[in-house]
C-alpha cells in the first residue's frame, strides 16, 4: 500500500490541495520549495500563505483540474514573498481529496540555461570581433559543456527515479486493491443471504471501477517496464504483423475491419516491445472508428526511406492541436463511456520508438481517419 511516508523523502514536491484551496498534504520537499515547513503549510488556505496567488496562472490550473479533471502541466515561475524567483515545473491529477501537484525544481537547470545562453551570445560576439582570443574562448565553451553534461546527467537520474516510483506504485496498489476486491465479494455474498433482496446496482459499477483500475494498474506496470525487454533482435516483421493480426482475430471479427498489410522489411530491436507498438496502433486503429462506419486499416512501409512504417485507418481523426498531446502518458481525448482505455497506449509507442533510436508523429483530420508513423534506427 502506497502511503504518505512514500512520499515524504520524495525528491519531487508532492501537494494536494483541496477544494477549499487548502495544503491538504504537502511533503517536505514542497516545503522546502515553498521556504516553509510542512507544519506551517498543512491545513492552511492558499491565498493566506501566499497573497495574490489567486491572481497566478498555477491558481487557475488548479481550479480547471478540480473542475474538469484534465491532467495539466506547466513550469511555473514563482515569485517568494522575500523577493526570490523559483522555477518549477508542475503536474496536476484530480484526486478524491482535490488536486495533487507533482513539482521539481528546476531553479537551477532555468538559472543555468540563462547563464549558458547569455554567455553563448557573449561569446558568439567575441569570436567575430576577436580571433586571437579563440583558445580561451574554447576554453570556456569546454567547461559550458561539461555543466550541460552534469545538468543531462541530473536529469536521467530524475527521470530513473520517476520510473522506478511510478513501477512501486503500481506495485503496490495491487494490494489494497485486492483487499477491496475481497471485501466486496463478503457484501455481495451478506447482501444474498436477505430474504428481501435489495437495489444492488451500485455493486455494478464499483465492478466497473475496480476492472478500471486494474487496467490501469497493469498498464502502469508495462510502461515502467518498457525498456528492459531482452535482447535486441532482428525481427521478422511480416510474421510479426501476422502473430498480431491472430491475437485481435475476434476484434477484427466484430468489428469487420479489413486489414490491407504490405510487404514489410525485417527491423532490429526488442520483440517484445516491437509487438507492443504495433499491436497498439492497430487495435486503436479499430477501436477509435466511426459509428456505423467498417474500420479500414493499412499497415506499410515507405519506399527508399529506411525503416520508416505506418498505420492508417478510416476513424474518427485527430484534432491538429492535440497531435503533441496524444503521445503523453494518461492522455484521453474521448469520453471513457465513447472509447474504453488509460490514455497510456501511444506513450508506450513513443516510447518504444524513441527507445529504439527514432521519432513517431501522427497526421490526421477530424472525421477522415489518421495516419501514426514512425522511424527505427537501421
Amino acid at each position: 500500500m502506497v502511503s504518505k511516508s512514500l512520499f515524504d523523502d520524495m525528491i519531487e514536491g508532492v501537494q494536494i490541495i483541496d477544494e477549499q484551496f487548502r495544503y491538504y498534504y504537502v511533503n517536505k520537499a514542497v516545503a522546502a520549495h515553498a521556504k516553509s515547513t510542512v507544519a506551517a503549510l498543512t491545513g492552511k488556505k492558499m491565498v493566506d500563505m501566499f497573497p495574490g496567488i489567486e491572481h497566478t496562472e498555477v491558481f487557475e490550473l488548479i481550479k480547471d483540474c478540480m473542475d474538469t479533471g484534465a491532467n495539466l502541466e506547466m513550469r511555473n515561475e514563482f515569485d517568494f514573498p522575500d523577493g526570490s524567483k523559483g522555477y518549477f515545473d508542475l503536474k496536476f491529477r484530480r484526486v478524491p481529496q482535490g488536486v495533487l501537484l507533482m513539482s521539481i525544481d528546476v531553479t537551477n537547470i532555468v538559472r543555468a540555461n540563462k547563464i549558458l545562453e547569455k554567455q553563448a551570445n557573449k561569446l558568439e560576439g567575441q569570436v567575430n570581433k576577436q580571433t586571437l582570443k579563440v583558445e580561451e574562448q574554447n576554453k570556456i565553451i569546454s567547461t559550458q559543456l561539461d555543466e550541460m553534461k552534469l545538468l543531462n546527467k541530473e536529469l536521467l537520474l530524475r527521470n530513473k527515479e520517476a520510473e522506478e516510483f511510478l513501477y512501486i506504485a503500481s506495485h503496490d496498489l495491487n494490494e489494497p486493491l485486492n483487499t477491496i476486491i475481497s471485501f466486496l465479494d463478503i457484501i455481495k455474498k451478506d447482501y444474498e443471504k436477505l430474504e428481501e433482496q435489495p437495489n444492488i446496482e451500485f455493486f455494478k459499477y464499483i465492478d466497473g471501477s475496480i476492472d478500471r483500475m486494474q487496467e490501469l494498474i497493469k498498464d502502469l506496470l508495462e510502461y515502467s517496464r518498457i525498456g528492459h525487454y531482452g535482447e535486441i533482435e532482428l525481427i521478422d516483421t511480416n510474421a510479426l504483423i501476422k502473430n498480431i493480426l491472430d491475437d485481435l482475430s475476434n476484434v477484427i471479427k466484430k468489428s469487420k475491419a479489413q486489414i490491407e498489410i504490405d510487404s514489410l522489411p525485417n527491423i532490429k530491436g526488442s520483440k517484445t516491445e516491437m509487438r507492443l507498438l504495433f499491436q497498439n496502433l492497430i487495435s486503436n486503429a479499430i477501436k477509435f472508428r466511426k459509428k456505423d462506419v467498417n474500420p479500414k486499416v493499412k499497415i506499410g512501409s515507405y519506399p527508399n526511406q529506411g525503416l520508416n512504417f505506418y498505420v492508417k485507418d478510416n476513424g474518427i481523426g485527430v484534432d491538429e492541436k492535440h497531435f503533441d498531446r496524444i503521445f503523453k502518458i494518461f492522455t484521453r481525448l474521448n469520453k471513457q463511456s465513447e472509447f474504453t482505455g488509460t490514455g497510456i497506449g501511444l506513450a508506450y509507442c513513443n516510447k518504444i520508438v524513441k527507445r529504439h533510436g527514432g521519432e513517431i508523429k501522427v497526421e490526421s483530420k477530424l472525421g477522415e481517419g489518421s495516419t501514426f508513423s514512425f522511424t527505427l534506427k537501421e
